[in-house]
């Protein structure tokens, strides 16, 4: 296995010729250099189920138009994380149709604790505070369980 620069084998290796050969199959056509920009499809599953499709051509593009932390870019990128970040769901390439109908599949999973939140009064409809970013943080307000807000 070739990582950082290192490459990882499980047995010992004499022959120069063989490892040459070896290292130079394992990176062929592989881009080493973590430097260069990384492109970066976002996909944005609708209300609707319409998908928007950005194309970024950095990471550091993508995280300034999702502001947030380059990190969470990696974090997210190629894992199929139910939810992305914030329904945005982020690949180093184009998905195929296939690949689309599964994105779709997994955005109906989502859980709606990353949806913008907005809590009333009950008794006059008072708007009581501004939207809060998720269910998790409507709840960690009114310091309750996040399971035991509804949404209406």
């Amino acid at each position: 296995m070739f990582h950082k620069g290192k490459l990882f084998l499980t047995v010992v290796l004499d022959d120069a010729e063989i490892l040459n050969k070896l290292v130079s199959d394992a990176i062929l056509g592989l881009d080493l250099n973590p430097t260069s920009a990384k492109k970066v499809w976002l996909y944005y599953i609708e209300a609707d189920n319409s998908i928007v499709k950005t194309t970024f051509d950095s990471m550091g593009l993508a995280a300034k138009y999702l502001n947030v932390h380059h990190t969470f870019i990696n974090k997210h990128l190629d894992k199929w994380i139910t939810g992305g970040i914030e329904g945005n769901y982020l690949f180093s390439n184009e998905l195929e149709n296939l690949e689309i109908d599964k994105l779709l599949k997994i955005s109906l999973l989502r859980k709606h604790n990353n949806l913008k939140v907005w809590s009333y009064d009950a008794n006059t409809l008072e708007l009581i505070t501004d939207a809060f970013r998720s269910i998790q943080k409507a709840a960690d307000f009114f310091n309750v369980d996040y399971r035991s807000i509804k949404i209406i």
